[in-house]
This record gives C-alpha cells, structure tokens and sequence, in this order.
C-alpha cells in the first residue's frame, strides 16, 4: 500500500508539475526511514520540474529525524502550514 502511494503521487507529479509540495507532518510524532526515502522519491521528481519542497508541522522527534538526515539542508522547515504555503508563494 505505501509503495502504491507513493507511486500516486509520482505520477500526480509527472502530470501536474507542481511549482511546490507543502509535506505537512501534522499529528505524526515519529516516521521511520520509509517515509523519509518516499519523501526523497516525490523530490527527485518535483526537482526534475524545478518544483520545490517545503516541510512544517514537525513534532520534536519527527523534527530531529529530519536534522540528523541533514533533509533539512534540501528543504526548508516552517512551523504552520500557513508559513509553509506563504513560502511557495513567494
């Protein structure tokens, strides 16, 4: 199911070329290396398009999963969606 998911979102990608992808991680307290290697698929392709990412709403230990990664260095991190949709909007 999680590989299918992310498929569909590939291919929303593919034939949308969104100019940017909120990932809002409200509610979700841990995510193991599967998201984070789903998450790194869905930006390969939305750079490809020169897309960009942005990530908010991490709790404490999902913000720390993302640090130690250093996907902090590939996208940017907001604390409300709001400040995450402001920023693809710039």
């Amino acid at each position: 199911v999680f590989g299918q998911a992310t498929k569909t979102v590939e291919d929303e990608i593919a034939a949308n070329s969104p100019s940017g992808i909120v990932i809002d991680f409200a509610g979700v307290a841990y995510f193991g290396s599967g998201i984070l290697e789903a998450i790194r698929v869905m930006w390969n392709h939305l750079s490809e398009q020169t897309g960009r990412m942005v990530l908010c709403n991490l709790e404490p230990v999902a913000l720390e999963i993302i640090l130690i990664a250093n996907f902090n260095t590939l996208w940017p991190i907001f604390e409300t969606r709001e400040a995450a949709l402001a920023s693809l909007g710039e």
